[in-house]
This record gives C-alpha cells, sequence and structure tokens, in this order.
C-alpha cells in the first residue's frame, strides 16, 4: 500500500539566493550538501534545529532536524525536501548514527578549524560526543570541562552570539550582498587611498566622493587620515583592523571623546552578511557639524549614518555613550567582574542596572 507523504520543498524558504540556485540545480546539490547544512543548521531560524547523521542506502548523509508547529520535521539539502521526521526515516529508510547539537557542532567546528582536519569531519560527527569528552578530559577548550566562566555565564551559550559563532562553517557563498561591489570597491580604496577608483575620487583634503549610477552620491572619509603615526595607520591601510571590532569601537570612541569633547556613542549592533545571516559588529556614531556620522575602526571609515546603515544593511542593538561605558567598566571592576568588551557593548547597561538594584558593590 502506497502511503502519502508531505513533501515541501527546501528552496522555498526564506534563503539566499545563490542556495536557491544550487538547490534547484540537482547535479550540484550532493557537492555542498554538508558544507551548506553544517552552516544552514546554525543560521536558520529553525526552532530547537540539531544535526542528525546517518546511512542511507549504506551512504553517509547529514540532514537537519528542527521542531515546527509542535511536529519534528526533517530539512534535507542534498534532496531539496521538507518533511515530518517520522515520515522521511520511513520512506528513504534513514538509519540515524548520531544527533548533534548546536553546542557540539560549534565545539568541532573550532576543533577543525584548529587542526585544519577537515578530511576527518564525518569521523567527528559520528563519534562527537566520545571525542568531546576526550577534549574534555585533557581540558583542550575551557568551555568543554566547565559550564560557567567567573561572571556566571553559561559558557555553552556560546553558540548565542559571539565567539566566533558567527562564522561557523561559513563558505565563500556567505558573502554575497546586496552592495556587494560597492563594498568591495570602497574597501580596497580605504587601503590604498592614493589610488582613484571608478566611482570614487578625492575632492578635498581628507575629504572623498562616491558616486555610482546605483547608489546615492554621498562624501566620506578615512579614519586613518586623522592619525600620523605610522604603526596605527599601517593597521587602518590593512587587514590588521579587522576581526577585534567591539575593543576598536570602544577604544576609538574613547580617544575621539577625549580629543573632541563631543558626545560620542559605542554601538553594538549588526551588519548584513548576506540575504539571511548578520555579523555581530560593533561601531561608533558622534553628531558633527550637525550632522550624524558612523565611524568604523575595521573599515577605516568615517561616513553618513543614513549612508552607512543602508551600505552595510546595520541595525543597532545597543547604544551606549562613552562616560556611561567608563562608568559600567569601573563597576564591573569595583564588583570584581572580567566582561569582555562585546559583551559591554551589548549588554553593558542592563549588567549595570542590575549591579546597581542588587546591591552586588555592597556586598562586596
Amino acid at each position: 500500500m502506497t502511503k502519502d507523504w508531505q513533501v515541501e520543498l527546501f528552496s522555498d524558504r526564506d534563503l539566499q539566493s545563490w542556495d536557491k540556485n544550487i538547490l534547484k540545480k540537482s547535479e550540484k546539490r550532493h557537492i555542498y550538501a554538508l558544507a551548506r547544512t553544517l552552516k544552514l543548521v546554525y543560521s536558520l531560524p529553525f526552532k530547537n534545529a540539531s544535526l542528525a547523521i546517518g546511512l542511507i542506502n549504506n551512504e553517509l548523509e547529514v540532514i537537519i532536524v528542527f521542531n515546527e508547529d509542535s511536529t519534528l520535521k526533517v530539512a534535507d539539502y542534498k534532496r531539496n525536501l521538507i518533511m515530518q521526521k517520522k515520515d522521511y526515516y520511513d520512506a528513504l529508510q534513514f538509519q540515524e548514527l548520531n544527533i548533534l547539537n548546536k553546542f557540539e557542532i560549534y565545539s568541532l567546528a573550532n576543533f577543525i578549524h584548529d587542526t585544519n582536519c577537515y578530511n576527518y569531519i564525518y569521523e567527528y560527527l559520528i563519534f562527537s560526543k566520545e571525542f568531546l569528552q576526550e577534549l574534555s578530559k585533557k581540558n583542550y577548550y575551557e568551555y568543554l570541562s566547565q559550564q560557567y566562566d567567573e561572571n556566571g555565564f553559561n559558557l555553552r551559550n556560546y553558540t548565542w552570539i559571539g565567539n566566533n559563532c558567527d562564522g561557523i562553517f561559513f563558505n565563500n557563498s556567505d558573502y554575497s550582498h546586496k552592495y556587494e561591489e560597492i563594498m568591495e570597491e570602497i574597501a580596497n580604496f580605504t587601503k590604498q587611498p592614493d589610488k582613484e577608483t571608478k566611482h570614487i575620487k578625492k575632492v578635498a583634503k581628507n575629504n572623498y566622493l562616491f558616486s555610482h549610477p546605483e547608489f546615492e552620491e554621498f562624501n566620506f572619509y578615512l579614519i586613518s587620515d586623522m592619525f600620523k603615526v605610522d604603526i596605527i595607520k599601517q593597521e587602518l591601510l590593512s587587514n590588521e583592523r579587522y576581526h577585534n571590532c567591539h575593543n576598536n569601537a570602544h577604544d576609538f570612541a574613547s580617544l575621539y571623546e577625549k580629543c573632541t569633547h563631543r558626545k560620542v556613542y559605542i554601538v553594538g549592533g549588526q551588519i548584513k552578511a548576506n540575504e539571511t545571516d548578520y555579523f555581530y559588529h560593533s561601531w561608533v556614531e558622534v553628531k558633527r557639524n550637525e550632522k550624524n556620522l558612523v565611524m568604523d575602526w575595521n573599515e577605516n571609515l568615517i561616513m553618513p549614518k543614513e549612508i552607512y546603515y543602508k551600505l552595510f544593511e546595520a541595525r543597532a542593538i545597543s547604544k551606549t555613550d562613552v562616560n556611561e561605558m567608563e562608568e559600567i567598566i569601573n563597576l564591573t571592576n569595583k564588583a570584581g567582574l572580567n566582561f569582555k568588551q562585546m559583551d559591554l557593548n551589548y549588554f553593558g547597561q542592563e549588567i549595570k542596572k542590575d549591579l546597581l538594584k542588587h546591591n552586588i558593590l555592597i556586598k562586596k
């Protein structure tokens, strides 16, 4: 007796166009299935998503298991389908070997990245629990052998924000962006500003004009033009300026406020990575000559706020002025706490309220 299976196309979900194109081309799905499944189990808004690895016709397969409408479902990238889990396991005779949660995937991703052992990824996925247990015994990663850090943060929540979770199993396809070509031209120019580009030219000292038929015209400035110290200029004009945005935003905001005496804000927010994913990122905002500006050390850019938000598809989560941030840092230090700057950029005001509300400083 033939059963009626309820089947949905994975490509009908809210995916970036790159994935949609691959999913519609059956000859390429198997090439990208592993990498994209590992990535999408993290980035898609699936409820209680986990990764299942198992066998179909004696071939190893990876699928996403998630909860939707109180029903367990499976998303299969290789076959471009979504089905109820029980129907999928029955119809394809899927033999489950292991189920991994996001924390396990995050931990394996860190180890694979650190050791460059991509050839053994299937073995790590199949024996994840045994493998991570051994890493924990050897204290390879601190968060595997203890549950909370010195501030009481659950280390297993590192998979939610920060600590490289944005880059978990990213591959090149993820870096497509609405204004990708424009951003690339600006990024290249900010490293070699002595070379004018097709759409960028210098119009005055330390003043640059961007003009493109598919984007509005605007003037911008380079943070590197503000410094005379060679080592700082060299950092801003190179890739060395990347990867430390939360600390960079705080340090630059503090310096700029001391030099100008303007009210400067440290912003913890997100910028678009592609059609569906965001990076956590920090930048600086200030009002100068009646204009709202964004200063982004990692991009070596000073530009109108509305242009920055449009170009990077940015959204602010928390804004803290420099003086309040210094107050927050002093309070946490006095309480004997040691938060990372990223935590303070996003949650500093809440941390401050909690410290004062619960009289933690008095107890200390």
